[in-house]
């Protein structure tokens, strides 16, 4: 069987330095990004999976660079 991806926990960022724009998103465990950062830990073109909460599951496209935060797998 041939490996397709690896599945990846994203990395906490403390709010405070979350901004309410910017050049990258942040996504946690919701549908909609949690802030914004100076940086991204994520290519373009990746999928992301929320963890926990009422969102649980929530599965998205991202065609842009992001931060995956602690509540997201990408």
């Amino acid at each position: 069987m041939e490996d397709i991806g690896d599945v990846v926990k994203g990395k906490q960022i403390n709010g405070e330095f979350l901004s309410e724009s910017g050049k990258y998103y942040v996504m946690n465990g919701g549908i909609e990004p949690s802030g914004f950062y100076n940086d991204y830990n994520v290519e373009a073109n990746t999928i992301s999976i929320s963890e926990g909460g009422n969102s649980c599951g929530y599965v998205q496209f991202n065609a842009c660079p992001f931060w995956s935060g602690g509540h997201c797998y990408t």
